[in-house]
């Protein structure tokens, strides 16, 4: 299980994941050499720690604002939007989706105990507006720029959700995430 969790997360390297030979286009961009592939970027893969890119550093933070991250999230896992990043860098990612703030179910569906569908991307009094709903949004309905706000169970802090991209091959989507002091 260890070695299925560090492959997947990328910390060994598997046979798949050696560098294809490589060739310059005349505009000096490497392009992938594949013969049975048109030159077409793979997916990207869930990533079990729950991050999808670089975290911006602290400093970068506007004011207010305690984590801003892109999170790719597998199906069937959820996270804590509590979580401080000196703790939880990985946004204390589980499988146990239902002690997590956010997440999504084996079809893509999302499960929040406290969210709410916005028409715009909200500031945080916006999402401090009385209209929270516990459940979920199906996984047919789960859309790329879907805009949610999502109250935290512990600290009762606010975020701002929205679907950045939904992978069915993969299983996993992907959140902008922002999260309010």
């Amino acid at each position: 299980m260890v070695a299925l969790i560090s492959l997947v997360a990328g910390l060994i390297p598997h046979e798949d994941s050696k560098p294809n030979k490589t060739t310059e286009t005349t505009t000096g961009t490497p392009v992938t050499a594949n013969p049975t592939e048109k030159n077409i970027p793979p997916a990207p893969q869930p990533n079990p720690t729950g991050s999808a890119s670089p975290k911006p550093t602290l400093e970068s933070l506007s004011p207010g604002v305690q984590r801003h991250e892109q999170v790719v999230i597998a199906w069937d896992h959820g996270i804590v939007l509590d979580s401080e990043r000196a703790d939880y860098p990985d946004w204390d990612y589980s499988e146990n989706i239902l002690h997590s703030d956010f997440g999504t179910l084996t079809d893509g569906t999302i499960y929040s105990p406290e969210y709410q569908l916005v028409p715009a991307t909200p500031d945080k009094l916006d999402c401090q507006k009385p209209g929270f709903k516990n459940g979920m949004i199906e996984g047919k309905d789960v859309i790329e720029g879907m805009v949610l706000c999502v109250k935290s169970r512990d600290a009762g802090k606010y975020a701002r959700v929205t679907v950045v991209h939904v992978d069915k091959p993969n299983k996993s989507t992907t959140f902008d995430i922002l999260v309010w002091k």
